[in-house]
């Protein structure tokens, strides 16, 4: 795996992570409007509107600006094509302040193991830039691949819990380095957390 660059850019073997950009919606569109995507990722089920996916990016431009850390969006080294979206966010789970990672792989680039290289590398440079004591991810009980992701990444399976009226798999990696936690002196209230919800 590539080292770790800089905030901008997330290298791995086979991909470059950047920070959201607005020129990104189309392609990050074909990502969320995927029917075999929207099945897991979104509340309702349905597949991302255009308008919603550019209301989306303008949330993680905002993320990084607010926090230094963030959704990144990764591009195959070899085609220059947007195939992921996969990084941390600030929210809340299960009641506690979480970096709750979340990753979503472009239909046509899937099965070739991207999810689990773009967490694995994302992971690292989140824990690079945060100090805190564990980051956690979480998918449907029913979402083997997203799950077997987890595993891959060493996420290590903690409780089932509803999202969404839907049973959801927590999952948490430790950070062996960190000695705080970040939300011991972070400026983000609870509260405002709780309203980042969506994706």
């Amino acid at each position: 795996m590539g080292a770790f660059v800089s905030l901008t850019e997330v290298p791995s073997d086979r991909l470059v992570g950047f920070l959201p950009s607005r020129e990104d919606v189309r392609e990050l569109h074909a990502i969320y409007s995927a029917p075999e995507v929207a099945r897991w990722v979104s509340a309702s089920g349905r597949p991302a509107t255009r308008r919603e996916i550019e209301q989306r990016v303008s949330r993680d431009r905002r993320h990084w600006d607010a926090n230094g850390i963030g959704r990144w969006y990764w591009r195959e080294k070899d085609t220059g094509d947007l195939v992921a979206r996969c990084g941390p966010r600030l929210t809340v789970v299960c009641g506690d302040p979480e970096v709750e990672f979340h990753w979503a792989v472009r239909p046509d680039r899937q099965v070739r193991g991207y999810a689990s290289e773009a967490a694995n590398a994302a992971v690292k440079a989140c824990l690079k830039i945060v100090s805190v004591n564990s980051v956690v991810a979480y998918a449907h009980v029913d979402n083997v691949a997203s799950l077997g992701v987890m595993s891959r990444a060493w996420f290590l399976f903690e409780q089932t819990f509803d999202f969404n009226d839907r049973p959801h798999a927590l999952h948490r990696r430790m950070s062996p380095q960190a000695s705080h936690s970040l939300f011991s002196s972070h400026p983000i209230a609870v509260a405002d957390l709780r309203a980042e919800r969506a994706l």
